[in-house]
């Protein structure tokens, strides 16, 4: 809107409506507001219209004609999952099930071992460049997503395979030359990827591996998982902190600072959840380094000793 309260720009993208009833929910069960209740239920009704009509955009990355996006099942079951639980209500737990299990038995493409992007709507994947996109940074944020439904449903037996996944898209995605996890990568290995800055190492791709690692960890305790969670660690804290506090963006291939995201806004939501989530998952997990390394994590503070270009 403009300084008047005119619309500029009418909704593009329905994920916003899933970060809206989050914070509802968060804000209700630190408050007990039950405005707060009551506008997050009602938003969560029509999101889920919207949803099952097919009614809604997913702006800056439309969906391909034909096809269904890993982002809708990832985000709503999350967040479905999490507001059931803060309401009571069993029918979003049970949307938000389906969605976890939609994308374990459909987006998941047995031939090349990923969890693609975009699957057709017979859950197959598509001709299209699109169809042949894997994102693993968001493949590695949405099982630890699943994990923490599966943890909390009682299909723990879901988790080994998540837990794989991470392992198998970490790998995917590292880039060996120059470090860090690239954006996207074409799942049959082509080097053209239908996907804007497929090279770039976005922040929020590093903090959500950051994430997951500690999800793995707490179910598995193998050592894949403290040594990629070192490796990513190490690369990120050289390279993304700014001294204000935030994190720069994105890089380049080579780990050069580069333009904006493709999204219209900076987005300060991925670095602190990751802390939060890290922090209390490995603060109930047995956490020792075994590289030349050296961190902690704190509720106040980051502290990294190996590099010697720290930020004051």
């Amino acid at each position: 809107m403009d300084a008047e309260g005119k619309v500029q720009e009418a909704d593009t993208s329905i994920y916003v409506d899933g970060f809206v009833m989050n914070g509802l929910a968060e804000y209700y069960l630190a408050t007990g507001e039950e405005g707060a209740k009551a506008l997050a239920l009602e938003t969560a009704a029509v999101t889920r219209e919207r949803l099952r009509s097919g009614d809604y955009l997913t702006a800056p990355y439309a969906i391909p004609p034909g096809m269904k996006a890993l982002g809708i099942r990832m985000i709503f079951s999350k967040f479905f999952y999490d507001l059931g639980e803060a309401f009571g209500d069993a029918a979003l737990r049970e949307e938000a099930v389906r969605y976890a299990r939609e994308v374990s038995d459909d987006f998941y493409v047995p031939e090349d071992d990923l969890v693609h992007e975009y699957i057709g709507l017979d859950g197959r994947p598509g001709a299209m460049p699109e169809g042949r996109v894997c994102i693993p940074g968001h493949v590695i944020e949405t099982m630890w997503f699943l994990i923490s439904i599966f943890e909390r449903n009682g299909e723990r037996e879901r988790i080994p395979e998540c837990c794989r996944l991470i392992k198998r898209h970490l790998e995917v995605g590292w880039d060996e030359e120059f470090g860090g996890l690239r954006l996207a990568v074409d799942s049959g290995g082509a080097e053209e990827v239908a996907w804007q800055k497929a090279d770039c190492k976005p922040w929020w791709a590093q903090v959500e591996a950051l994430v997951a690692t500690a999800y793995a960890l707490s179910h598995t305790d193998e050592d894949w998982c403290r040594e990629w969670h070192e490796r990513v660690f190490d690369y990120a804290i050289a390279r993304y902190p700014h001294p204000a506090g935030e994190w720069t963006q994105w890089l380049d291939r080579q780990g050069n600072k580069t333009g904006t995201a493709a999204l219209p806004v900076k987005d300060p939501f991925h670095l602190p959840r990751a802390l939060m989530e890290v922090i209390g998952r490995l603060s109930n997990t047995e956490f020792r380094t075994r590289s030349r390394s050296s961190f902690s994590y704190s509720n106040d503070s980051i502290t990294r000793t190996r590099h010697e270009n720290e930020y004051e």
